[in-house]
């Protein structure tokens, strides 16, 4: 949000199942969660160790770069976007939970990218319900392991303290399944791509929710489409794609292990072509 209202022009936070790209999608800006590991988690408090990422959220995607060339020790190679391959998961778009303008939305963004240069082919990518599943369940299980003795003897919000605590009822089986579905997740995701540059993929379904819904204790789902890449180590930003009603909404864009220049600067031609972004750099 300090990003979206011009205080800062970017900032750290780390992405474990989407904690960088969702708060980007919903706030309009650009959030890169970069290749596992490719920034050091050194002073990081860990909350699940197999997938915390340090990632970046700027205001536009030419700052999202700049504060990679930082971070990485070395400013990504611009690519020319004439003829680059993106294959569009939109099955990934269509749930009955979904914002009826996120799929208007992710369809105009794939024409917009191929006025851009870009050749464009819908893909059929594995059902996303059971990859969730496994992501949260190596998320709350791994967290409930580090942090379970602390959410029972301190003072913790009632929602954090809930989501901590539900992690002791994941079962060693979905425990073994979450970690075995991992590396086919990862073989789909890099076959897919060894036929393309970038995914195209919604990051969240819905626009942010309302405060409204915030009720003490009961947690808020927010359906997202992140987590995957959190499991798989694949590098993924959000980037503003327009809006639903009066919020914006996140473009996800999803590149192959150590390609964020590719994601980068497709985001920055998109940006450029479109100019969704929240506001203009100062």
């Amino acid at each position: 949000a300090a990003v979206a209202a011009g205080m800062v022009r970017l900032t750290l936070g780390t992405d474990t199942g989407g904690s960088v790209r969702s708060p980007a999608a919903y706030c309009g800006i650009t959030g890169l969660k970069p290749t596992a590991g490719a920034i050091s988690r050194d002073g990081v408090m860990e909350l699940s160790g197999s997938m915390d990422t340090v990632g970046l959220l700027a205001r536009t995607a030419g700052d999202a770069a700049a504060g990679w060339a930082v971070l990485s020790g070395g400013a990504p190679a611009p690519r020319d976007l004439n003829g680059l391959r993106l294959a569009y998961g939109r099955d990934w778009a269509v749930d009955d939970a979904a914002h009826p303008a996120l799929l208007p939305l992710l369809d105009a963004a794939c024409s917009d990218l191929s006025l851009i240069g870009a050749a464009v082919e819908i893909v059929e990518l594995p059902d996303y319900g059971p990859i969730e599943q496994a992501g949260s369940d190596l998320l709350l299980s791994e967290a409930f392991a580090l942090h379970a003795e602390t959410a029972r003897a301190r003072p913790l919000g009632p929602m954090a303290r809930a989501s901590i605590l539900s992690g002791g009822d994941v079962t060693e089986a979905r425990k073994r399944a979450a970690r075995e579905g991992i590396a086919p997740l990862r073989a789909v995701i890099d076959a897919a791509l060894d036929s393309c540059d970038a995914l195209i993929l919604p990051t969240t379904l819905t626009p942010a929710p309302a405060f409204a819904d915030f009720v003490p204790g009961k947690p808020v789902w927010t359906p997202m489409r992140t987590i995957p890449f959190n499991l798989t180590g694949h590098p993924a930003l959000s980037v503003p794609m327009g809006y639903a009603g009066s919020l914006p909404m996140g473009l996800q864009l999803v590149g192959r292990p150590g390609d964020e220049a590719t994601l980068l600067s497709l985001a920055a031609a998109y940006e450029a072509a479109t100019d969704h972004t929240v506001l203009q750099p100062a």
